[in-house]
């Protein structure tokens, strides 16, 4: 996102921030209608599908927002400060690192959920109320933050990447570890559930667009930790490739879970949950819930 010695106003500090706004817009839209959607009494949304997109929703928002924030400091002040990425062992780089790691963790999280959703509604099975959504959704994000926090009681590090911004250390033998133990578990529970959505759903399209706006956006996370624990040199390009990525997610969901996953669910006839999640206020509701 930036480089060392930028000065103020630098074109190359330029691009992240804009990038970073446009996600953002998009984002809050997304964050609108899914707490417009939780306040909804009797619509096909409420409930369980409503939380499971405000859960992905704040996951993203608490990583593109503030980074939108720092790097637009960045691209104002230069990288001379001590919010620049750059400096280690500033608070930037330690902040920056902190709601990096929190908004992956829980954005991969928000993924499993809807897509463990989404096949209780193929299988026409009762969806979770919205106290266990809810219950949920804390412990995601409690988990991530927890997870998150390690590096400051010892257990691994943040570092910067050499590409504009500050992560964890992959070279850190702790926070690849972290990384991996989490990530391994998290993407096969996501390909294996929308293998089996595949199966049960008559949207294969939209199946295939989910599975592959996950995979997308974490792809390189796992050869990262391999690399970093095997010692070798991560090809020119693969840091940043990876942010760009994995803050589209807040332009991806917005559109996948927000738009083409919210309409599917309000239009597609699966009769058999009609009145099954009362806690939803679904009883009165069209669509997938008629």
């Amino acid at each position: 996102r930036s480089s060392a010695g930028m000065g103020a106003f630098d074109p190359g500090n330029a691009a992240m921030p804009v990038y970073l706004f446009i996600a953002a817009i998009f984002n809050s839209v997304f964050f609108y209608r899914a707490i417009r959607d939780c306040l909804s009494k009797k619509t096909a949304m409420s409930g369980a599908p409503a939380i499971a997109m405000l859960l992905s929703a704040i996951s993203e928002f608490t990583w593109v927002l503030p980074c939108f924030v720092q790097c637009f400091i960045v691209f104002v002040a230069g990288t001379d400060g001590n919010w620049a990425p750059e400096h280690e062992d500033e608070i930037g780089c330690k902040l920056q690192g902190f709601y990096s790691q929190f908004g992956s963790l829980s954005g991969m999280l928000a993924a499993l959920v809807l897509a463990l959703i989404t096949l209780r509604v193929a299988r026409k099975q009762a969806l979770p109320s919205a106290a266990q959504m809810y219950s949920t959704t804390a412990c995601v994000l409690a988990l991530s933050a927890l997870i998150s926090a390690l590096p400051f009681m010892g257990a691994g590090r943040y570092a910067y990447s050499g590409e504009g911004f500050c992560y964890i250390d992959w070279y850190d033998t702790a926070s690849s570890t972290i990384m991996l133990v989490f990530v391994l578990p998290v993407s096969a529970a996501v390909v294996i559930t929308d293998a089996l959505l595949f199966a049960a759903w008559p949207e294969a399209t939209l199946t295939l667009a989910m599975a592959a706006g996950f995979v997308s956006a974490w792809v390189l996370w796992i050869p990262a930790a391999a690399i970093g624990l095997a010692g070798g040199s991560f090809p020119t390009g693969y840091m940043i490739s990876g942010a760009v990525l994995g803050h589209a997610q807040a332009i991806v969901n917005p559109l996948l879970y927000g738009i083409w996953w919210r309409r599917t669910l309000l239009e597609a006839p699966f009769e058999a949950i009609r009145g099954i999640s009362k806690d939803s206020g679904a009883l009165e509701a069209g669509g997938v819930f008629k």
